[in-house]
């Protein structure tokens, strides 16, 4: 089973034009998020999606999360909490 990470090069790619990279996030976290169905072991229920949130180096709390569609297309970058950075959208949660 591929981990939340199978995007990370589309994620690199929507962090680019903002000056920021994977590689310089702390605290990266990568989440699948899949359909409900009570009738299937959550771990083999259909993926619906992938997440990932980072703080950048720019952010002292906070982070920029990322989500992504099923097959690793990029819906949203945004900032979240206490991080602000240009050009990205900011919400609080």
């Amino acid at each position: 089973m591929l981990g939340a990470d199978v995007c990370a090069p589309e994620v690199e790619a929507a962090l680019a034009p903002h000056g920021l990279s994977l590689a310089t996030m702390a605290e990266p976290q990568w989440f699948i998020d899949r359909y409900a169905d009570a009738d299937v072991p959550e771990d083999a229920q259909p993926i619906s999606g992938y997440r990932f949130r980072g703080r950048p180096p720019e952010c002292a709390s906070g982070a920029v999360a990322v989500a992504m569609w099923e097959r690793c297309a990029v819906n949203e970058v945004r900032t979240v909490g206490d991080c602000r950075i240009d050009g990205l959208f900011h919400t609080w949660f």
